[in-house]
């Protein structure tokens, strides 16, 4: 019996030349340093409009419709921070741990409201066909999708100063360890200063300045934190695109996400593997103190599979299980991973023997790669979608104010 519905497919289609996008990226380039970055959001907008404009779905191509003089006002705040930054730096060692601990916890408590005001810029300013893309506010989801992994890393890099403030920690635990050490320290230095004296060349001893003590075991709360981090990863970047995805809306038509936690940790599991690999070739090799070569082509090799790897296998994972419109609309993704093997390292190969001038073509290049294996499969019409989209977006009107216009300066 057939299907009463007949699947379409619709691919998306990539028009943009590495000519023009490399006029675009060199004249910005010049009106930035001529203005000393104040461009740059002008420069950011003309080309996102250019990438857009050049990329085509059903007949209809996307808009970026951000005002530059708005996403300045970020590029401002973020350098503000950046300088409140450089002039901690100058405080007194206390002052400035405090400072520090203080932009730190500023960071936890912002970060997550900072996310979420990005995308919301970011699709709110993107359409396709009159349609725009929206971002629902969820901050106390951001809360629970963000504040973990950044918490770890934060407390990581924390522990991190355990070590080199050895004496101050043992004074604090109670602990003796650096005083026996500066005691061994002192007797050497006194039996070396008697052999001198014996030998009646004390003129040419001139000490030994007193040595820095760490203790090696308080770098066992970073090692373990970040172990527990690079655990983690699969799953902070399983909720991190489950966040992003469910929250997103083109028109009114909500998106869904399909992918499971299992599949994450099959991708990173395959990356961690290869690592262990390269970590056992190098450790051969140290030990036998042979085929020093060896490990070098082959953590040459590493990188650029690893790259190519994990930007096919995610993008793939990502965009291949988001559906909108109540799966109506499935999107469709399938970069191989030989062909972006190919296209990213030839990239980076040609972009350093240019000292980066072929970076606009190395772009454009990957964007034509990724676009070229994406497509929306639907039984529906987009010309129907795209009339009831037009119905419904103007019965609820814009929901957002323009004084949450935050770029991604930050």
């Amino acid at each position: 019996m057939d299907d009463k519905h007949t699947t379409k497919t619709e691919s998306i289609k990539f028009s943009g030349s590495a000519g023009e996008f490399f006029g675009i990226r060199f004249v910005n380039g010049l009106l930035n340093m001529i203005t000393l970055g104040i461009y740059s959001p002008w420069a950011k907008v003309r080309e996102l409009q250019y990438l857009y404009g050049n990329t085509d779905l059903a007949g209809g191509d996307f808009q970026f419709t951000a005002d530059p003089k708005r996403m300045l006002i970020s590029r401002l705040i973020a350098m503000a921070l950046f300088v409140t930054y450089i002039f901690v730096e100058n405080f007194p060692t206390t002052e400035a741990l405090i400072a520090y601990a203080a932009l730190m916890v500023a960071f936890l408590i912002f970060s997550p409201i900072i996310t979420v005001f990005m995308m919301s810029f970011r699709l709110r300013h993107s359409r396709w066909r009159g349609i725009n893309f929206r971002f629902h506010n969820d901050f106390k989801g951001a809360y629970r999708v963000y504040l973990a992994p950044m918490s770890l890393i934060m407390l990581s890099l924390a522990c991190l100063a355990l070590p080199f403030n050895s004496e101050m920690v043992e004074d604090f635990l109670g602990m003796t360890a650096h005083e026996r050490f500066y005691d061994e320290w002192q007797a050497e230095q006194s039996q070396a200063e008697t052999t001198y004296q014996e030998t009646d060349d004390l003129d040419s001893y001139s000490g030994n300045e007193e040595p820095t003590y760490i203790n090696p075991h308080f770098f066992w709360p970073s090692g373990i934190l970040l172990l527990l981090f690079f655990a983690l990863v699969p799953y902070f970047d399983f909720i991190n695109m489950r966040f992003l995805v469910r929250n997103t809306h083109f028109g009114t038509a909500a998106c869904r996400y399909r992918a499971g936690l299992n599949e994450f940790y099959r991708i990173y599991a395959v990356l961690l593997a290869a690592i262990a690999l390269l970590a056992l070739i190098w450790v051969g090799v140290v030990k036998s103190g042979i085929s020093y070569p060896l490990a070098i082509i082959a953590t040459i090799i590493f990188f650029p599979f690893a790259a190519a790897f994990m930007k096919s296998k995610r993008y793939n994972l990502i965009f291949g299980r988001t559906t909108f419109k109540n799966d109506q609309f499935r999107l469709r993704a399938n970069v191989p991973f030989w062909k972006a093997f190919f296209v990213l390292s030839t990239n980076t190969i040609c972009v350093i023997l240019t000292l980066g001038m072929l970076k606009a073509w190395a772009d454009i290049r990957t964007l034509r790669l990724i676009l070229g294996y994406t497509a929306i499969e639907t039984e529906s019409s987009f010309d129907e979608f795209h009339a009831d989209q037009q119905k419904e977006q103007s019965a609820i009107g814009e929901e957002i104010a323009d004084v949450f216009d935050i770029d991604v300066a930050f």
